[in-house]
């Protein structure tokens, strides 16, 4: 329950940077009393994603949820910790599911920093935590997906549980994070808007698909339009992808069940 007589600071996106939370907390005011962050008249609200992505997950939580348990402050689930609760959690009987969030490589990539760092404080060796990705991996194959060898998967999979990334630095998604610029982009040339305007959709859960429906642009158009930009911006010595696997992979995107213009992953599904 809010308490009138005090103000919040809303703080969202962590993402297990706890020393730059920790410099936040100190500009907005806050003071570290008896091992907690405090405020004399005001209290932070956490509005999820505090895991995932940054060097310091645990520490992160470990602030959060002591500033909650002393009354400091309160704190939402975000999609990431529904994403790591779902991927440990059994799926309901009939379900047709292993766990609540299936074993996807698109659920492992979101969790890959909570994993590792979290492993490695428990004493689970680097080789376990691979093996038992690479299992989830393989066994929760999407349909369409490229063909690795075991070699370039464990390869593959052991580059992100090794991989991570100081505070404020987008280390290896900075190229992700261009190619879907582009892609944006091209979209929006596509349909004649601004990437503004695209995004603004996005968000309001409008496909590109349906803004082409809308405007009188052919889908196969954009499609061709985002196939373009995937071929062009292949990351080198990543597996041969054929076409077809390259037009269907500009299909999802187009159709919003993939990463989108936005930044984002599926329409519905954050």
């Amino acid at each position: 329950m809010l308490d009138p007589a005090r103000s919040y600071d809303l703080i969202g996106d962590v993402h297990g940077c706890a020393l730059t939370l920790e410099h936040l907390l100190d500009r907005l005011g806050y003071h570290k009393q008896g091992g907690v962050w405090r405020h004399p008249s005001r209290m932070a609200v956490f509005v999820g994603d505090i895991i995932d992505r940054g060097p310091r997950i645990r520490e992160a939580l470990h602030i959060v949820h002591d500033m909650v348990e002393a009354g400091q402050a309160l704190c939402i689930m975000g999609n990431h910790e529904f994403n790591a609760l779902g991927w440990s959690a059994p799926a309901p009987p009939g379900s047709g599911k292993q766990f609540v969030r299936e074993h996807t490589p698109r659920h492992e990539r979101l969790l890959e920093q909570t994993l590792a760092q979290f492993a490695a404080t428990k004493g689970v060796s680097q080789a376990d935590l691979v093996s038992t990705i690479v299992s989830a991996m393989k066994a929760s194959k999407p349909a369409g997906a490229p063909v690795l060898s075991d070699a370039q998967l464990t390869e593959k999979v052991t580059q992100r549980v090794t991989s991570t990334r100081a505070e404020g630095n987008q280390g290896p998604r900075r190229g992700n994070d261009q190619v879907r610029a582009k892609v944006g982009a091209a979209i929006a040339s596509t349909l004649g808007i601004t990437t503004a305007e695209l995004k603004a959709a996005h968000k309001a859960g409008t496909t590109p698909a349906t803004l082409a429906s809308q405007k009188g642009v052919a889908k196969a158009d954009l499609v061709s339009a985002v196939s373009t930009v995937l071929k062009a911006n292949k990351p080198a010595n990543a597996p041969a992808v054929t076409d077809a696997q390259i037009t269907q992979k500009a299909t999802n995107i187009v159709d919003g069940v993939h990463s989108g213009p936005g930044g984002s992953h599926s329409q519905g599904r954050r």
